[in-house]
């Protein structure tokens, strides 16, 4: 690695030292009057816990990652949330870790600035009508003028944010979950021609809001929308399924992971929309039919157009991304660039996206979700610009992630990404909460990914959960759409998630350190490789 010699050879030099400094350890405890075997036993566990310990905090500056995430979590930074103003001093904090560090600034002041969208509302002009045409006996049905029944905004839907604005007059087809799962043998699309339609579709799936439903994959809003867009849909209408909020409406600023599409889309009040529905075929008997029999039985509403106008206004407030550089030290491999990332935003306050009951005006302090991330990027910055690796690493702060992984999305289009040659990105987001395991997602976007993973932890012993695909609900997927190669660090969720109790206290620091050192060795390796990254789709 540059000047100094590889991790593996440092690897080898800190063990042997680890080693003698246990030795001594043991010696003077030699010296203490023993009485039975059961203190000679807990003086060498003793003794092996120390051994352990430093062992696996030999590359970081333990005091310093844990500092970093203590402050990061802090009550002073109020929950890091970007529409506050006490998001400024968070920025103004990982700028000086930045500058500490000894990081190159290719941006201005570290940050990279952008216009961030943090508040949605919608004009008079934003309309939805069903339009139904009641047959007459012996009356063509194209002779028959349909009866307009306009719906009042707010009560009888709402726009959500992850609309595009425009208009559509046209046909409605009821879609079922709006699911498509060929291995499940279960697709609400199939049979049917939504081209250039307007579908209703159903959250959640068939199997309600179990956790561990084969569904779960498919009930994302995001998923939904895409689904319906790759079918053709000009615009989507979601009615809740069944149950005491089933008319209750997501707020507007709700957004949920995953491009934006050329779509309308809105939220209807389940009770208004069903009146809409043939009489052979009402909402309430068609949704418990498709949860009983888990088949599909999707239709075209007769008779029935709908007529939907939306212009959503958006807010925005300025943020940044914080950006810091090492050059790499081989004449050829330097200008391939690692990226290293991690979303410093959380919730701030509350109320959008918390999971708390009554959760507003509380500090959503956000130590797992994502100081953990934030505060291992920083100390492995640290580090790399202390032992200089061959190719160049990129280490980026994101933004905007709590709001749909919108730093990510505007790195990725800047022209950061088009001037620097970003071979591969490495994503830690939550890794303070070791519990069964720790997922790595994207192990199947490179060839050499599996194998680097797996050699490393063979120092730690965790046991891991390798995931080949690299779409997940954090940065990394912003990456991967873009055809790099990615790995996706996180410990999973937890019953403090998106709530105030996700406190500095409750972070398993052991295990924490021990992580962000695996992650700090399979970056090294990364860096260090003789064969460059070749990017491997897995869906």
């Amino acid at each position: 690695m540059g000047n100094s010699k590889n991790l593996f050879t440092r690897n080898n030099v800190l063990k042997n030292n680890i080693l003698k400094n246990n030795t001594q350890k043991i010696n003077i405890l030699k010296v203490i009057k023993l009485n039975n075997s059961k203190n000679i036993f807990i003086i060498l566990f003793i003794s092996q816990l120390f051994f352990s310990f430093e062992l696996y905090s030999q590359f970081i500056n333990e005091e310093y990652l844990i500092e970093n995430l203590k402050q990061l979590s802090s009550s002073e930074f109020k929950g890091r949330k970007p529409t506050q103003e006490t998001f400024r001093t968070v920025q103004d904090y990982l700028v000086t870790k930045y500058k500490e560090n000894g990081l190159n600034d290719i941006t201005n002041n570290y940050e990279q600035i952008f216009d961030l969208p943090t508040h949605y509302s919608y004009d008079g002009s934003s309309s939805l009508s069903f339009n139904i045409i009641i047959p007459k006996l012996g009356v063509p049905i194209e002779k028959i003028k349909p009866r307009m029944n306009i719906l009042t905004n707010g009560v009888d839907w709402s726009p959500m944010s992850m609309s595009n604005n425009g208009n559509f007059e046209g046909e409605i087809a009821f879609l079922g979950y709006g699911i498509s799962a060929k291995d499940l043998k279960y697709d609400d699309y199939e049979g049917i021609d939504v081209n250039g339609k307007a579908v209703i579709i159903l959250t959640d799936s068939p199997d309600g809001d179990k956790q561990d439903s084969k569904f779960k994959p498919f009930t994302r809003y995001s998923y939904k929308i895409k689904n319906a867009f790759e079918h053709g849909a000009k615009a989507v209408i979601f009615l809740k399924t069944q149950g005491d909020s089933a008319n209750v409406f997501m707020p507007l600023e709700y957004f949920e992971y995953g491009e934006k599409k050329d779509i309308l889309v809105l939220q209807g009040n389940r009770t208004t929309i069903s009146k809409y529905f043939p009489n052979n075929a009402q909402l309430k008997i068609v949704e418990e039919k498709i949860n009983t029999d888990k088949k599909t039985n999707s239709f075209i509403l007769a008779n029935s157009t709908v007529d939907i106008k939306l212009n959503l206004i958006v807010t925005y407030t300025q943020s940044s991304n914080i950006v810091g550089f090492i050059e790499g030290t081989d004449s050829k491999l330097k200008d391939e660039i690692l990226l290293v990332g991690a979303h410093y935003d959380h919730l701030g306050e509350g109320a959008m996206n918390s999971l708390a009951n009554s959760s507003y005006g509380k500090i959503h302090f956000g130590a797992d979700d994502n100081a953990s991330g934030t505060a291992a990027i920083i100390s492995i910055s640290k580090y790399f610009n202390e032992n200089k690796p061959k190719r160049s690493l990129m280490f980026v702060l994101f933004t905007g992630e709590e709001s749909g992984l919108l730093g990510s999305k505007y790195f990725v289009k800047s022209e950061l990404m088009t001037k620097y040659n970003i071979v591969s990105m490495i994503n830690v987001d939550m890794i303070g909460r070791y519990k069964d395991n720790i997922l790595v997602g994207g192990v199947g976007t490179d060839k050499s990914f599996t194998d680097i993973v797996n050699k490393t932890n063979e120092n730690y012993n965790f046991k891991l959960n390798l995931e080949q695909s690299g779409k997940a609900p954090s940065d990394s997927e912003t990456f991967y759409l873009k055809n790099k190669p990615v790995l996706f660090f996180f410990t999973g969720i937890h019953e403090d998630y998106h709530t105030p109790r996700d406190t500095f206290d409750k972070i398993k620091k052991i295990e924490y350190v021990k992580i962000t050192n695996m992650i700090l060795e399979v970056i090294d390796k990364i860096t260090n490789l003789e064969n460059s990254l070749e990017f491997i789709k897995v869906d």
